[in-house]
């Protein structure tokens, strides 16, 4: 029977991907979910149709799910007609911002193609922060926020089937 043996460079990498597991599970579990009850952090997003800068603080008054997406994203691209669905259902009464970090070309293609409710809008996502922040490590993530501006929920990844 052999014994393998691991050399000096095999462990190492064995242990970044070790601690890298181990932070993101950090992040996703405790970090993710920083700001559940607080206002919600701001952040000022373009709108891929009109070029209008969005600040969040718009929405006050109105609920809000905030999306952060992208057009890679096979999760992301699963639980958009639910969302869109809901922002058809409750019209002004609440608002769906989509947010993703790519260009206006792609994401007015992915639009227009789609057609799908909601306010679309590009993010530079390294400056999000609080709840939105594990957009930088995964994606989809969504935020509820209510009238009152405070982070109700978030969710972290695949809600397709939820």
């Amino acid at each position: 029977m052999t014994t393998a043996r691991c050399t000096t460079a095999q462990r190492s990498r064995g242990s970044v991907l070790r601690l890298g597991l181990a932070m993101a599970a950090l992040v996703l579990a405790g970090c993710a979910t920083t700001g559940i009850g607080e206002p919600a952090p701001p952040f000022f997003a373009v709108d891929t149709h009109t070029s209008d800068v969005i600040d969040l603080d718009d929405y006050r008054g109105r609920a809000v799910i905030v999306n952060v997406w992208a057009t890679w994203c096979g999760p992301c691209r699963r639980e958009m007609p639910a969302l869109s669905s809901v922002q058809r259902r409750y019209g002004d009464e609440l608002v769906v911002l989509f947010i993703a970090d790519e260009t206006n070309t792609v994401l007015r293609q992915f639009v227009a193609e789609q057609g799908y409710a909601g306010t679309f809008a590009r993010v530079d996502a390294t400056t999000l922060e609080g709840p939105f922040e594990a957009a930088r490590f995964q994606r989809p993530v969504s935020v509820l926020i209510g009238r009152d501006g405070r982070v109700l929920d978030q969710a972290v990844g695949d809600q397709s089937a939820s």
